[in-house]
């Protein structure tokens, strides 16, 4: 069975990798972003640690870490 080129579409940007840039600079994030959009990769941003940690779930008195999110030390 062969893909159309709409559903191939829709299964590349499922596929995409979906990355977190965390940065107080605004600049400096707005950057990473549009490198990482030209890239072909899905990007959240977030200002701090904190605000990452939130986003990733794992804010304000979680005592878990899911598995499949690897933090770095």
């Amino acid at each position: 069975m062969a893909c159309s080129s709409s559903s191939k579409s829709i299964m590349e940007k499922e596929e995409r990798l979906h990355v977190l840039a965390v940065d107080n600079s605004l600049v400096d994030r707005k950057l990473i972003e549009r490198l990482l959009i030209n890239s072909a990769c899905k990007v959240t941003t977030a200002e701090n640690g904190q605000r990452a940690l939130e986003f990733l779930g794992l804010g304000d008195g979680q005592h878990f870490i899911n598995s499949s999110v690897s933090i770095p030390s």
